[in-house]
């Protein structure tokens, strides 16, 4: 009798301990939402203002590369802090980061010193500052939320990053035509504000520090990067999934790339806006089904599916200049996108020891990202200098593919459309076929417990 009581209050403090840390989790989680709405609004509109500036989607795609580019330059070195150093002091001071660099942004444009190559490198800063604090939030994760939340939680950030997409172009568009560019810039300042306000008052607990993890600290920032590819490869599920995910990337990054310019090129910027805010409507929706649904079995057969999903969207929003097709198009894409990113780093969390995490997100962001990077680097310049010209009313394409998808302005970026969503099926069904990948949650223990 006296044992069943003490198994109840050890529960009951078990159950308060769990709740305590939700609880720090999901006001953590508040003032991150709140900072991406604002990065969301300034990145729309940045966007719109340099392509309307340039009429170049070279122009437009250098801002993504830049925004890519150094997130996997400091990727890896982003894991290793996050697992040396304070989770939560690395996420104030990237914040702080953010907004001085906004700050310096806002104050070019209202002495009318900005320029293009301004917000190249200011959008690299942040960019930084964005790699720097992935890690660490991710991996945080583990030390806030019960294993069986993982789903959930991580539901919750791409709910995050839904709000951001539904409201941002929405706000922007108000907010620039009231106030001007400015005020967006304003107000982005103001979210980091409350972002870094919310960690500082918050405290996050301690990882159990083991023999292990002290000589982890003590050994060299090459050797700990080296531990972490050497758990990858000692574990071909988890190292599969990555390669999957960074090749179907490139192809999905190469689409994005030329997104706003083939919208742009048949209506105007405020339809763009339209569009992308039912795209975010897409993700908001399943980013709530991800977390209500997000403690089920078998994540890697949701992850293939929703990826294989997301392939075919793309396809469809190339094939006409259609406001309502694409707008459809990139609700399904949008829609399976909390899916593909949330089951996977469910996944991470789970198979993956937690004194480790921050070095093994870091390099799945490494890779990741140098992917999109490189899809951003080629995406605009294909698209200048071969597809467009391609697809153009006496292009070579232009009697036979053209016949189908249209010719001038903005096809030959429908066409990169196609070919990029086609080969972002392939990867996925390909993955899928592969035992190691689709069984990689039976196949490999949980290192975290209950």
């Amino acid at each position: 009798m006296e044992n069943t009581i003490q198994l109840s209050g050890i529960q009951d403090r078990s159950k308060k301990r769990n709740f305590d840390l939700m609880r720090v989790f999901l006001v953590v989680w508040f003032g991150q939402v709140v900072s991406i709405l604002g990065s969301s609004m300034t990145g729309f509109a940045l966007g719109v203002w340099i392509f309307q500036q340039t009429g170049s989607a070279t122009s437009f795609a250098l801002t993504l590369l830049f925004n890519m580019l150094p997130k996997a330059l400091v990727s890896p070195v982003a894991g290793i802090l996050a697992d040396r150093y304070d989770r939560r002091k690395i996420m104030i001071l990237t914040d702080l980061t953010a907004g001085i660099a906004t700050f310096v942004t806002a104050i070019l444009f209202l002495t009318g010193n900005l320029s293009i190559w301004h917000i190249y490198l200011l959008t690299a800063i942040n960019a930084s500052a964005s790699a720097i604090q992935a890690p660490a939030f991710g991996a945080a994760v583990t030390q806030l939320v019960p294993k069986n939340q993982f789903g959930r939680a991580n539901g919750l950030i791409q709910l995050g990053e839904g709000i951001g997409l539904v409201l941002a172009p929405l706000l922007a568009g108000v907010f620039i035509g009231l106030f001007g560019l400015a005020s967006v810039l304003l107000f982005d300042m103001a979210t980091f504000v409350i972002a870094v306000s919310i960690i500082i008052l918050v405290r996050f607990p301690g990882l159990v520090q083991t023999k292990e993890a002290d000589l982890a600290v003590e050994s060299t920032w090459k050797n700990q990067l080296r531990q972490a590819v050497k758990y990858l490869w000692i574990r071909p599920g988890l190292l599969g999934l990555m390669l999957v995910f960074t090749l179907a990337n490139f192809f999905l990054g190469a689409a994005e790339a030329v997104l706003t310019p083939m919208v742009l090129s048949f209506t105007s910027a405020d339809k763009l806006g339209l569009i992308m805010t039912i795209a975010g409507l897409g993700m908001l929706i399943g980013s709530l089904l991800v977390t209500a649904f997000g403690n089920i079995q078998w994540k890697a057969y949701a992850v293939f599916g929703a990826y294989t999903l997301l392939g075919t969207a793309v396809v469809v929003a190339g094939l006409l200049p259609s406001i309502v097709l694409i707008s459809s198009a990139l609700f399904l894409a949008f829609f399976a996108l909390p899916a593909v990113m949330s089951f996977s780093q469910a996944i991470m969390q789970s198979k993956v020891d937690p004194k480790i995490q921050g070095r093994v997100i870091g390099l799945r962001m490494f890779m990741n990202t140098l992917a999109f990077a490189a899809a951003y680097l080629l995406g605009g310049t294909l698209a200048d200098r071969l597809f467009e010209p391609l697809m153009a009313e006496t292009g070579f394409l232009a009697a036979s593919v053209g016949s189908i998808i249209g010719t001038g302005p903005g096809r030959g970026m429908g066409l990169m459309f196609v070919l990029m969503g086609v080969l972002a099926i392939l990867t996925a069904l390909g993955g899928f076929a592969h035992p190691r990948l689709r069984n990689v949650e039976r196949e490999l223990p949980d290192m975290v417990a209950e």
